[in-house]
């Protein structure tokens, strides 16, 4: 249920981005054919098909920065039990497999950090390819169409394509993580739901024809005597007490 509250917490940060996400866009597609005609919508095309492409190289980043974290994790636990027992480490001579394990574990976590940092690099050249293919499509179109570009029209353009870039990448996700906290909403729901656990019926053993389920009758009950080596034993932990 941890996990299902924070991924709800996580979500309602989204939400608000839905609304006015779809509210930027519509504005920025009014603004931008109103400048641009029908060849606006060639350059909302490129940022369409650029789409999936973001999404995939940002779940790809999150998958391997995960796995960075893991990795990393193995190896600050094993750090740390190396320092707090370096003395059984000594003494048992395990410096040789200690120093392989954690010269595996580097190795694992300089790997992953590796691909980690190749996605970003990836992400950072497609955020820069992006707004520099949709212009050129953009005014390419326009110009095939015969219109003549005007500075005004250009920069007023490139101001609307730079603002409708946010709301397209991010109302998707959100539409994703509002999805996902339907989901948790629907779990705890569910759990806090659940019927209540009976608790166990108490016995009342004082009523009429109820008796206890262990009782003795005449029981004769003893244990062996303490013999003198016991005696002294406890004479002994009786001085260390008094002391």
């Amino acid at each position: 249920m941890s996990v299902d509250a924070q991924r709800l917490q996580d979500s309602l940060t989204y939400m608000a981005t839905i609304g006015s996400g779809i509210y930027q866009i519509i504005a920025c597609l009014y603004l931008l054919y109103a400048q641009l005609g029908g060849s606006a919508f060639a350059g909302c095309a490129v940022m369409v098909v650029f789409l999936p492409i973001t999404q995939r190289i940002i779940l790809a980043s999150r998958r391997f920065q995960a796995r960075v974290l893991v990795h990393k994790d193995a190896r600050i636990k094993l750090q740390s039990e190396a320092l707090s027992g370096v003395k059984i480490i000594k003494l048992y001579a395990y410096e040789e497999p200690l120093s392989k394990e954690l010269k595996r574990l580097r190795n694992a976590e300089l790997a992953a950090l590796w691909q980690y940092k190749l996605v970003s690099v990836l992400s950072r050249v497609v955020y820069a390819v992006v707004p520099t293919a949709v212009s050129l499509v953009t005014f390419a179109t326009y110009s095939l169409l015969g219109n003549k570009l005007t500075v005004s029209r250009v920069y007023t353009s490139l101001a609307l394509f730079n603002i409708l870039r946010f709301p397209l990448m991010m109302v998707p996700r959100a539409i994703g993580n509002a999805v996902e906290a339907m989901l948790s909403v629907d779990r705890i729901g569910h759990y806090l739901g659940s019927d209540e656990v009976t608790p166990l019926a108490k016995v009342d053993t004082d009523a009429p024809g109820v008796a206890p389920r262990v009782y003795a009758i005449a029981a004769d009950v003893d244990w062996p005597r303490p013999t003198e080596d016991d005696q002294d034993d406890q004479d002994d932990q009786d001085d260390q007490d008094d002391q």
